[in-house]
């Protein structure tokens, strides 16, 4: 039976190179520790391991497996020629393989890439369950932050629109008192030079004439009548 490749796999600490592979499994460790069965390429091929010691910065120490399965040799290993042990079968697929003493593959995490899902959590979960909860947490933060951005918004736009209304109810106010509180008529000729606002002052003072017209008729007998004639200055005087 031919396994299929083994598939990418990175350190936690490399979240973008997780999110940004799409494969649909990757295998996720963290710092090596006494322990964890690695699988170390040396001569061209992959030899089964478990680490003896792993401190920071320098090459890790490990031992083959004994007999028949390895050398059962010491060796001294570069980190980066060295990758989880992962174990295939038709029937579940990838899996992490348990050290001798049982608690091996504890520093390595199968990640399966769910329909949907477009970025990983740094803290990557190993089951399924794991990842379903993680999932949920998730998505209840969103929630929260795009109602509070939507509240933010809406107080923003009521208060722009309550400002607009007192800035209306302002003018309104100054206008009134102009018109009202001095005594003067507004002509619109005071605000434009504009021959517009000459024709609109023009009609507005006919409408007035026409009202003043109409309270002298009011006032007067009825035998008596107002003729209006325009003026015109005698050429004697001149």
């Amino acid at each position: 039976m031919v396994r299929p490749s083994y598939p990418p796999h990175y350190q936690e600490r490399q979240v973008r190179k997780i999110e940004a592979d799409q494969a649909p499994l990757v295998a996720v460790h963290g710092s090596w520790k006494v322990g964890d069965l690695v699988d170390w390429w040396k001569d061209d091929c992959f030899w089964c391991a478990t680490v003896l010691a792993a401190k920071i910065k320098e090459p890790l120490q490990i031992e083959l497996f004994p007999p028949p399965l390895g050398e059962g040799e010491t060796y001294t290993a570069s980190r980066k020629d060295v990758r989880p042990t992962l174990d295939w079968s038709l029937e579940e697929g990838w899996t992490v393989v348990p050290s001798m003493d049982g608690r091996g593959g504890q520093s390595v995490k199968l990640l399966k890439r769910e329909k949907g899902v477009d970025h990983l959590p740094q803290d990557v979960c190993q089951t399924g369950k794991e990842q379903t909860e993680k999932c949920k947490t998730q998505k209840t933060e969103r929630a929260k932050k795009q109602k509070t951005k939507r509240d933010t918004q809406q107080k923003a736009e009521r208060d722009t629109q309550q400002k607009a209304e007192r800035d209306t109810e302002q003018k309104t106010e100054v206008d009134m008192q102009q018109v009202g509180g001095i005594g003067e008529i507004r002509q619109n000729i005071d605000e434009s030079d504009s021959i517009e606002a000459a024709v609109y002052d023009l009609e507005e003072l006919i409408v007035r004439m026409e009202w003043i017209k109409s309270m002298l008729s009011a006032d007067v007998g009825e035998g008596s009548t107002w003729k209006y004639k325009d003026y015109r200055p005698s050429s004697k005087g001149i």
